[in-house]
């Protein structure tokens, strides 16, 4: 109640100082609080796991059902939050914003309602859609030196990040969202790992690097990669075949992990890592890269670490 007072407030010195001017639309409380709940919404999303799309009416003309400012949240199983008008419009942008949730890409769009394209308005409307993807989730096992900073970088780059240790000594990572102490099989039954999520394998034993990206290819994750060179991935791939698997799971590994910069400490590693991370979260965009900073492509692997297969 005191916040609607405060709204109806604002609205009525608004409406004051422009009293004089034509065609001002002042919002009601009501429009504003369910801007409020729409936010909310998207902020649930954004840490949750399911992707949505933002529509806003960014211009009208003629008559309309709604005017510019009008919003509306369409979720990936096609629910919706607001309304943009209701009716055949809104199947069809509901339609729009679905694909803007697979392709992941910001895009505007005008409808005509006029009885060519089935209306009867007689006006036209321009949406802008907006992609609401939740935050990348990165799984970090290993939290030496290279995982710590790892997850330091990561975490700065907007990654929901999920170290796993297990050593029981070392103190939780500040830098992580989530530290989990127990061994690396039993993470498995504790994480969930879908498309969208990254797993980055840094323990310290090649062995235990090579059991865990063989329980990783068991999980829907999207990007899995291990630390190491080519003669280590060379290993890998030898251990994982004579696993039974087959050659599409196999090429789901990168290894070495990172792109090929010259990195020597665990911080120019980590960076190298958190680069090609950020290149598989933005790979939905590469159509679009165009000439700016960052949108060259760089190699994936470097000389990293050597190593042969457990027997």
């Amino acid at each position: 109640a005191a916040t609607q007072q405060l709204v109806s407030f604002c609205d009525a010195i608004i409406e004051g100082t422009q009293s004089k001017k034509k065609h001002v639309h002042i919002r009601s409380p009501d429009t504003r609080m369910e801007d409020i709940a729409l936010y909310e919404e998207i902020i649930r999303l954004k840490n949750g796991e399911q992707p949505a799309a933002l529509v806003t009416l960014i211009r009208s003309t003629g008559s309309t059902p709604r005017k510019a400012g009008a919003k509306m949240l369409v979720r990936s199983d096609g629910s919706i939050q607001g309304t943009i008008g209701g009716g055949r419009l809104e199947v069809e942008v509901i339609q729009k914003a679905l694909e803007t949730v697979e392709n992941g890409r910001p895009s505007t769009a005008e409808f005509d309602l006029t009885e060519d394209f089935g209306h009867a308005c007689g006006g036209r409307l321009m949406f802008y859609f907006e992609p609401i993807n939740p935050r990348p989730c990165l799984v970090i096992f290993g939290a030496g030196h290279i995982g710590r900073m790892l997850a330091q970088l990561a975490h700065q780059s907007g990654f929901y990040v999920t170290v796993v240790e297990e050593n029981p000594q070392r103190p939780p990572l500040e830098c992580a969202d989530e530290t989990i102490f127990c061994t690396f099989e039993e993470a498995f039954t504790r994480l969930k790992c879908g498309k969208r999520s990254a797993i980055a394998v840094v323990t310290s034993e090649h062995e235990r690097d090579f059991s865990v990206v063989r329980a990783a290819l068991d999980t829907e994750a999207g990007f899995i990669g291990m630390l190491g060179s080519q003669r280590k991935k060379a290993a890998l791939i030898d251990y994982l075949r004579r696993s039974g698997l087959s050659e599409d799971q196999l090429g789901r590994v990168t290894s070495p992990i990172g792109l090929d910069i010259g990195a020597q400490t665990p911080a120019e590693i980590a960076v190298s890592v958190v680069a090609q991370l950020i290149s598989f979260r933005r790979q939905h965009a590469d159509a679009n890269r165009g000439d700016r900073a960052g949108s060259r492509p760089l190699d994936e692997n470097g000389p990293l670490q050597t190593a042969s297969a457990p027997q």
